[in-house]
C-alpha cells in the first residue's frame, strides 16, 4: 500500500551489526539459563547480513542504552552462527522478536521496532507483575507504558488483592502495568485505571464486581484511549487491535479543539468498535491523503478498517462536521451501510497473458475467493529488483504454472489496495486454496523459475504433513518500512 511504503536508502551488504553492543549476545549454552534467570525478556534473532536487522540495530542499541539496568532483560542470537537453536523457535525470517517468559512459553513481539515502543515494552516486562506502591511512586508507575491499573487495599482486604493479582495475571500480555497501594486507612478496596495518552480520560474508577472476569473486562474495554494522539507506535496499537481506527485530522489549534469537542459525546458509546485518534495534517498530510482524504481540506476524519484496504472519509468541504454527522457516519460503517473505498487501477477488460492481473476491485474474486492456488506477485514501478525478475516471472507463468496447476498473478501494490503488510519488493506470496487466509511468502531470492516451482512444491508438501515452512534469505528484496515514514 502506497502510505506504508519507503525506500530506504541503499544499505551495503558488507556492513554487519556492531560488534560492540550494550546487549548480551546469547548463544546455544547461555540461552536457557537467560530465558529462566530474567523470567521475563525481549529477544531479538538477527542475521548480520539482513537489511532489515541493520535497521533495527541502532533502535535496539539505544532503547539499550535508554533503559540503563532494565537493559539485562534485553538479548539476542545470531542466526548465521546458531542455526540450530533458531531452528528451535521456527526463525523464519529477519528480524523477529519474541517475548520469552520460559524456555518453551513465549510469543511474538508486535509492538513497534523504534525506541520508545522497545522502552515501552522492556519496562513493561522487567517490572513486577504487581507493584507494591506508595502515593509518590504512583507517577512513576504510569511513566513505564502511560497506562497503568492501580488497586487500594487495607489489611484486610487480602481476598481482594488475590483477586486483583490473579487478573494482573492474566493480563500480563497486555500493555499496562498494574500496581497496589497498601493504604491502612481504605475501607472499601477499590481499582483506578490512569491513562496518560487519552486526552477525554485521564482516569476511570472501577465500579463493578470484585471478580477476575470483570476487572478483566473493565481493563480490555477502558484500556484503550477514548481518543488520543496519533503517533507511529498509536498506528501500530490500532492496527493490531483489528478494530476500525478513526483518525481526525485538524490544520490548527482551534481546529483540533473543535474536533475534540465533538468526539467528546460520542467515543464512549464506540470504544468497544473504533479507535479515533487526532493528527497534524501539517504532519500527517500525506497518510491524510492516502486514506483518501483530500489536500487540503480541514479538518476531515477517514476511517481504516481491520483490513487496510478499508477505508471510508468524511470532509467539510460540502457540509460542516457536527457530532451528529459523525456519529451517523461512524454508526453507518459498523453496521455495514456505508461502502468503503478501495484505490484501484482499472479492471482489466481481458487477461491475454500468462499472467494475470489481480487489481484492488478485483483481489478478493481473484486471490481470496479463487478456488485455485494463487501465486501472487507484489511490484512496483519504481522497483529496480522488480524490473528484472517480471520476464523471470512471465517465463515462470508460461512455462510452469499450468502444470503446476496454479494461477500465476501479478498487483501493482502501489497504484492498488492490498490487504497485505508488505516488507520489500518484489514479495511473493502463495495463496493455497485451503489456507487462503495463511499465505506463505518466498524469501529464496534472487527467484528463477525453477526456484518458484520448488517453492510452491515445497509448501504444498508441508501443508500436507502439517509443518511450517522455512523462508529463507539469499539476496534481499528493495526494503520498505511497514509504516509510513510520517508515522
Amino acid at each position: 500500500m502506497e502510505h506504508l511504503i519507503r525506500l530506504f536508502a541503499a544499505l551495503s551488504t558488507a556492513n554487519t551489526l556492531a560488534t560492540s553492543s550494550l546487549v548480551q549476545v546469547l548463544t546455544a549454552d547461555t540461552f536457557n539459563d537467560f530465558v529462566t534467570r530474567t523470567e521475563h525478556s525481549l529477544i531479538e534473532f538477527f542475521s548480520a547480513e539482513s537489511p532489515r536487522c541493520q535497521l533495527l540495530e541502532p533502535q535496539y542499541e539505544k532503547a539499550a542504552a535508554q533503559l540503563g539496568s532494565r537493559s539485562a532483560w534485553m538479548a539476542k542470537v545470531d542466526c548465521s552462527a546458531d542455526e540450530a537453536l533458531c531452528k528451535t523457535y521456527e526463525i523464519d525470517g529477519y528480524d523477529t522478536l519474541k517475548i520469552f517468559h520460559s524456555v518453551d512459553k513465549y510469543e511474538s513481539y508486535h509492538g513497534i521496532r523504534t525506541v520508545e515502543g522497545l522502552v515501552r515494552t522492556v519496562s513493561k516486562i522487567s517490572n513486577p507483575l504487581v507493584s507494591r506502591l506508595t502515593a509518590a511512586g504512583l507517577g512513576d508507575l504510569i511513566d513505564l507504558t502511560g497506562t497503568a491499573v492501580v488497586g487500594s487495599f487495607g489489611e484486610e482486604h487480602g481476598e481482594y488483592v488475590e483477586v486483583f493479582s490473579t487478573a494482573a495475571e492474566t493480563l500480563w500480555s497486555s500493555t499496562h502495568v498494574f500496581g497496589i497501594i497498601n493504604d491502612t486507612e481504605t475501607a472499601t478496596p477499590s481499582i483506578t485505571m490512569y491513562k496518560q495518552r487519552d486526552l477525554l480520560e485521564r482516569e476511570v474508577v472501577y465500579d463493578g464486581d470484585f471478580s477476575v472476569d470483570s476487572i478483566v473486562d473493565f481493563v480490555n474495554i477502558n484500556g484503550r484511549p477514548h481518543l488520543t494522539e496519533l503517533t507511529q507506535e498509536v498506528y501500530v496499537e490500532n492496527v493490531a487491535s483489528e478494530l476500525f481506527s478513526a483518525y481526525l485530522f485538524f490544520e490548527d489549534i482551534e481546529q483540533k479543539e473543535i474536533l475534540i469537542d465533538l468526539i467528546r459525546p460520542i467515543s464512549p458509546r464506540f470504544k468497544r468498535d473504533m479507535n479515533f485518534a487526532l493528527g497534524n495534517a501539517t504532519i500527517f498530510g500525506g497518510f491524510a491523503e492516502t486514506l483518501g482524504l483530500e489536500a487540503d481540506v480541514w479538518p476531515a476524519i477517514a476511517v481504516q478498517g481491520s483490513f487496510k484496504t478499508q477505508k471510508f472519509t468524511l470532509n467539510a468541504a460540502t457540509e460542516a462536521l457536527t457530532t451528529k454527522r459523525i456519529e451517523t457516519f461512524v454508526q453507518g460503517i459498523l453496521n455495514g451501510d456505508i461502502a468503503a473505498e478501495i484505490k484501484s487501477q482499472p479492471v482489466p477488460e481481458a487477461q491475454d497473458g500468462p499472467v494475470t492481473i489481480v487489481v484492488g476491485q478485483t483481489f478478493d474474486e481473484l486471490v481470496l475467493r479463487n478456488q485455485a492456488d494463487v501465486l501472487l506477485y507484489y511490484y512496483a514501478p519504481w522497483c529496480s529488483h522488480c524490473k528484472k525478475f517480471s520476464p523471470v516471472y512471465e517465463q515462470f507463468a508460461a512455462s510452469n504454472a499450468s502444470g503446476l496447476e496454479i494461477v500465476a498473478a501479478k498487483i501493482d501494490a502501489e497504484a492498488n489496495d492490498v490487504p497485505d503488510e508488505l516488507r520489500g519488493f518484489p514479495t511473493i506470496k502463495l495463496f493455497l486454496a485451503r489456507a487462503k487466509g495463511e499465505p506463505v511468502e518466498f524469501l529464496d531470492f534472487p527467484p528463477t523459475a525453477e526456484s518458484l516451482s520448488k517453492f510452491v512444491k515445497e509448501v504444498r508438501m508441508m501443508k500436507e504433513t502439517g509443518h511450517n515452512g522455512s523462508q529463507r534469505s539469499g539476496e534481499s528484496p528493495e526494503a520498505v518500512q511497514s509504516v509510513h515514514d510520517e508515522l
